[in-house]
């Protein structure tokens, strides 16, 4: 059996330009569609930047710097491995105080996952990129969530000529989300299947698989690539 070939992953940080018909290698790197996130923008009001009423032992936010510059997100969640279920990811760019740097926000769902991040970080065991990060428990609290059944990983199939990251990544401009990678799990003639990575279980697949489905439906009622799109299955 063929083993999965990897499209977006380590080295992608930036959006690459695919000649027609190849698969893009887009961003692996913090991808911010122009849609307004105030929770993303320093906005203290938005609820999700409140603190929650619990004590530092119950956090499970943490605040990672010393990250190398243009760090991707794949290269993030590599050198994090099996801690634990992570709820959410983002990662800053460097500033003018740490203009040569990285830094992230890391939120896990339970306080076991982060006890063992930061178990790794204390013993100078995180290494991304050849650089030791550092970590903290993040200023704002965030309690702890149950495991539910959602996914970071969708699966999609249908003819190449929709079944490729340019064609997602026009369909997914109006949901934010993060790269960690993509893998072509198998290909045929004129059909393949991708399996996309997010970078956090907080609702990314799940808004990019109902976006995939919501722009079936359109091009069913428009006639717009209706048979090739009618032909697209995610999960």
């Amino acid at each position: 059996m063929t083993a999965p070939r990897r499209i977006i992953g380590p080295s992608q940080s930036t959006v690459g330009a695919a000649a027609p018909g190849a698969l893009t290698l887009a961003t692996g790197s913090y991808r911010l569609h122009p849609v307004p996130q105030e929770n993303y923008q320093g906005n203290f009001m938005a609820p999700e930047n409140r603190s929650a009423d619990i004590t530092d032992a119950q956090s499970v936010s943490l605040w990672l710097w010393n990250l190398p510059l243009h760090v991707a997100y794949h290269k993030l969640l590599s050198a994090i491995r099996n801690i634990g279920p992570i709820f959410q990811t983002y990662i800053n760019g460097p500033n003018e105080e740490f203009p040569h740097t990285c830094a992230a926000k890391l939120t896990f769902l339970d306080k076991d996952s982060t006890n063992r991040m930061l178990e790794m970080i204390r013993a100078k065991n995180l290494m991304v990129r050849g650089m030791v990060a550092e970590g903290r428990l993040y200023r704002i609290k965030v309690a702890p969530r149950p495991r539910r059944s959602e996914s970071r990983v969708i699966e999609v199939t249908g003819p190449k000529e929709v079944v490729r990251m340019e064609v997602l990544e026009r369909i997914w401009r109006g949901i934010t989300y993060q790269l960690d990678e993509v893998l072509v799990l198998s290909e045929k003639e004129d059909s393949r299947t991708l399996e996309v990575r997010f970078g956090s279980y907080r609702r990314q697949a799940e808004s990019a698989r109902k976006a995939i489905y919501q722009h079936k439906d359109d091009a069913a009622f428009s006639g717009t690539q209706a048979r090739l799109w009618a032909q697209v299955r995610s999960r």
